[in-house]
């Protein structure tokens, strides 16, 4: 029996409550921050936050399209998927913010941040499963698992293009030329520029061993429940 797209939507929603209910505890977080300290500051971190969900929006509009046999625009999404895909992993090098002066204790501090970073990295994989089941139904484990060490890789990549180079997912539309430049210039010249391949490696790697980890352990609990 074909889902309705009532029944889709209901599903996707009991899916990503968590998600949604991590969120909003974020946004009170800082609220809370605010009146507790009567000054403003972590707003970036409402900006990023909606930039981390844009993904899951992205891997589920792909896999809508896909169904419905719209190529040309599952094409897109897909792009756009994966141009906004570091967003997400993204919030944990918000970090960096922490024990700068600010009118919060410092432990008030890296609690937000941890608690954004965190859910950052979970909507992270949580858009990756969704287009790495996909890939792994249509063309099988070994490519499912390919293309998500690829995409974390890229993750790497792009959240050290966007932390370290300051430059934006949509500047590939806006600014091309210049973006290309200054990836390229980095990437064909790994002497002069350890950090860039260095970054990219350790933190696409460890996002990959996390997203296998969580996987891996999830399918665990699976079997486990099915022998029971």
């Amino acid at each position: 029996m074909k889902p309705t797209p009532d029944s889709e939507l209901r599903r996707l929603l009991r899916r990503h409550a968590p998600m949604v209910l991590a969120s909003l505890l974020g946004l009170s977080l800082i609220a809370a921050r605010r009146m507790w300290t009567g000054s403003g500051g972590f707003g970036f971190l409402l900006w990023n936050l909606f930039l981390a969900w844009l993904p899951v929006a992205f891997a589920w509009l792909t896999l809508r399209l896909a169904k419905d046999g719209t190529w040309a625009a599952m094409w897109a999404a897909g792009v756009a998927w994966l141009l906004f895909f570091p967003n997400a992993p993204y919030l944990l090098t918000d970090l960096v913010h922490w024990r700068r002066p600010t009118a919060a204790p410092p432990w008030v501090d890296l609690l937000i941040l941890a608690h954004f970073g965190g859910l950052g990295v979970w909507l992270g994989y949580e858009s990756l499963r969704m287009l790495h089941l996909r890939v792994a139904r249509h063309r099988g484990a070994v490519a499912g698992w390919a293309f998500a060490l690829g995409c974390h890789l890229l993750a790497g990549l792009g959240v050290y293009i966007g932390r370290f180079l300051r430059w934006n997912s949509w500047d590939v539309v806006v600014s091309p030329i210049e973006l290309g430049s200054d990836v390229a210039m980095r990437l064909l010249r790994p002497d002069q520029y350890p950090r860039a391949w260095g970054f990219t490696l350790l933190f696409g790697s460890l996002l990959a061993c996390g997203c296998w980890t969580t996987q891996h352990h999830s399918r665990m609990e699976h079997e486990v429940a099915e022998e029971n």
